[in-house]
């Protein structure tokens, strides 16, 4: 796939757009009566028939309108919260349900417009766009200009409708419709204007209760198995059997989980089940072939894999979010405190289980501040004091720091009785003594050079967990470890408070990969590590201060980027990351594309921006002005963009054809 000239550098000229364009919150509308048409049935799901039938869109400040349950992406789940329709049996596509969203989009004089869709995960039946502002004071027509502004059942993205679209004000109104009963639901809707998704403001109203892969999901059992504790405690734990991973004080919400040793690689033990107890309710999950169990019964995920997620209810009163991706599955559990109901302020304690389609080997995270001085399990106590982590069942503390034989015992400790086994669909794999430890300064530097490179290439930059994902890769020689912890090292960026890293036998995690492998993998990735020391306390939210206005670019430069800023590219995106590197990744999966910074003499870290000449180089300079990089050499005389083909393969190339191959 070769991306649109305009795609990347492009949208970099018109960057301030990104920053200067604003929309509201998202508002809901439900006060609409079910529509029933004597003799009408509508093709398919979610057919622009429907809305033939549709009420008027209720004006901006007609009664009834409300915040939508999420004000950045809307996350409808019907009009009780639970995705059921309201629809009557027998009435399927002849009776229609209609919801109205709509948000405000603001786009200031002499902003450049290129392309502007509504993005939708989730949605249950159909749903179409209408814009109302200057130019279109009464809405939109349904098909302008054979423009299709519908999105049916099992579709994703508008058409682009840029070109309705106006300098000032536009109010953006979704009118969605369940029309077949079973489900109704509208997950998420983000704008996307010029390749970049439009964010309402933050407010300083409280949070909705945490949802799947929201902040506060801390892993803490991954890989070939590492566990870490709530409060930061790290260590290898390589037994097989059953085990309880995590519990509240009143044993109401547990977690355990299954180790056993691979079958494709018997020096390594990985986690192949879980199992959680709600209130009574019991969930079985089984990594190898995909069986999700509810109280004894296999549990239907056919509308999860068809739409990307779903929300189960549980009988006590939980609920499990099931969410369907390209390279893993994520199950989310929740129990609510007692009393309350499902949507309310208060949140939920949390478990979340990640199951990868390349490898059988899941991941588990407890949602943090839940658990109190008598939880349960491996994660230990989470009290911020490591040094009673290694709590055995009797109540005796293992002192640290401790060998791998005292981690082992304090992991039987908690290794599951009869009493409490959850997994009910399958006995456990017979006992067995765990595979001999394996020291890695004890493996080949050229295993372990290998392993790190591979690690450092899916961006797993974080020392321990590079620590970690070279030990899994260089054992198993499987790439697939690597992109599972590059995952837990996204899912930490979004936890508060992650506490800092210790290893229970006190080891240093890049004297266990070796300096020399370390210093060789950086070299030939050109990717920096993030030491523990480097990570940034948490601080309140900053001011931004203003961006420059586009005309404020210097002279001969045509476009600017600085730190952190990213850009979506049609299924990849570009980011100038904190370590001075400029990335492409893929969109759906975060896998590495490509890195700029692939000459170790060249002081990326101190790169301050990155622009793109008018005369057609890709530059890196420092705070000083100073050319860091600069390809190609010397300038073409004509401006160029980057080019992304479907291997992967990234070029730059002005009209005249390529310029400079980057791989």
């Amino acid at each position: 796939m070769l991306l649109p000239a305009t795609a990347i550098f492009a949208t970099f000229a018109t960057s301030a757009l990104a920053q200067d364009v604003t929309r509201t919150d998202w508002r809901m509308n439900r006060t609409s009566e079910i529509v029933t048409v004597p003799g009408v049935v509508s093709p398919a799901n979610g057919d622009p028939l429907a809305f033939v039938y549709a009420p008027p869109i209720p004006d901006a400040n007609a009664p009834g309108w409300e915040p939508a349950p999420d004000p950045q992406i809307i996350a409808f789940k019907g009009h009780n919260g639970d995705e059921i329709s309201r629809l009557a049996e027998g009435t399927c596509l002849q009776a229609f349900d209609f919801v109205f969203f709509d948000t405000v989009v603001t786009v200031p004089e002499g902003a450049q417009v290129s392309d502007f869709t509504i993005s939708f995960t989730g949605m249950d039946d159909g749903s179409r766009i209408t814009i109302f502002n200057e130019a279109y004071p009464t809405g939109t027509p349904d098909m302008p200009d054979g423009i299709n502004n519908f999105v049916a059942y099992n579709q994703n993205v508008t058409l682009d409708m840029a070109q309705f679209l106006r300098a000032g004000q536009n109010r953006v109104v979704i009118t969605q419709v369940d029309d077949c009963p079973a489900g109704n639901k509208l997950r998420a809707a983000d704008v996307v204007l010029n390749g970049s998704v439009i964010a309402a403001p933050q407010t300083g109203t409280p949070e909705p209760a945490p949802k799947a892969g929201a902040d506060g999901m801390m892993d803490v059992a991954y890989g070939d198995v590492h566990v870490r504790s709530m409060d930061g405690l790290r260590f290898d734990f390589q037994v097989p059997g059953d085990f309880v991973v995590a519990g509240t004080a009143d044993s109401r919400f547990v977690l355990h989980q299954r180790n056993e040793i691979s079958a494709t690689n018997p020096a390594v033990t990985v986690n192949v089940a879980a199992a959680a107890f709600i209130d009574g309710d019991v969930i079985e999950i089984y990594f190898d072939d995909d069986k999700v169990l509810l109280n004894g019964a296999v549990l239907d995920l056919g509308l999860a894999r068809s739409s990307g997620f779903r929300t189960y209810y549980l009988p006590q009163g939980g609920s499990m979010d099931v969410t369907v991706r390209t390279k893993e599955t994520i199950y989310t559990i929740y129990r609510y405190p007692e009393g309350d109901r499902l949507y309310n302020s208060a949140a939920p304690e949390a478990f979340r289980i990640k199951d990868p389609t390349n490898v059988v080997a899941g991941d588990s995270a407890v949602m943090k501040g839940t658990r109190g001085p008598a939880a349960i399990g491996l994660v230990g106590i989470e009290d911020g004091d490591r040094s009673n982590d290694l709590t055995l069942r009797s109540g005796e503390v293992i002192a640290l720091p401790t060998t791998q034989d005292e981690v082992d015992r304090f992991g039987e400790s908690w290794r599951v009785t009869a009493d409490e086994n959850l997994f009910g669909h399958r006995p456990p794999a017979p006992l067995a003594p765990p595979p001999a430890p394996v020291v890695m300064a004890d493996l080949p530097e050229e295993t372990r050079t290998t392993a790190a490179t591979t690690c450092l290439q899916a961006s797993v930059t974080e020392v321990n967990l590079l620590r970690d994902c070279t030990y899994d890769v260089a054992l198993t020689g499987n790439a697939a470890f690597a992109d599972a912890a590059a995952k837990v090292q996204a899912s930490d960026a979004a936890v508060p408070d992650l506490p800092p890293a210790q290893s229970a036998d006190g080891s240093n995690p890049v004297d266990d990969i070796g300096q020399a492998a370390l210093a060789a993998a950086q070299a030939a990735t050109g990717v920096q590590i993030v030491l523990p020391e480097a990570r940034p306390e948490p601080e309140a939210e900053p001011v931004a201060e203003p961006e420059p206005a586009p005309e404020a670019l210097r002279e001969g430069i045509a476009g600017v980027v600085t730190r952190e800023q990213r850009f979506l590219l049609d299924g990849y995106y570009m980011i100038f990351q904190a370590d001075g590197n400029l990335c492409i990744y893929t969109e759906a999966d975060n896998r590495f594309i490509w890195c700029v910074n692939n000459d170790p003499s060249i002081r990326y870290a101190d790169t301050a921006e990155v622009v793109m000449t008018t005369g057609g180089q890709l530059m890196g300079l420092d705070a000083a002005g100073e050319v860091l990089y600069a390809y190609p050499p010397e300038p073409t005389g004509m401006p160029s963009d980057i080019f992304i083909s479907s291997e992967g393969k990234v070029t730059m190339a002005n009209e005249t054809g390529t310029i400079w191959e980057f791989n």
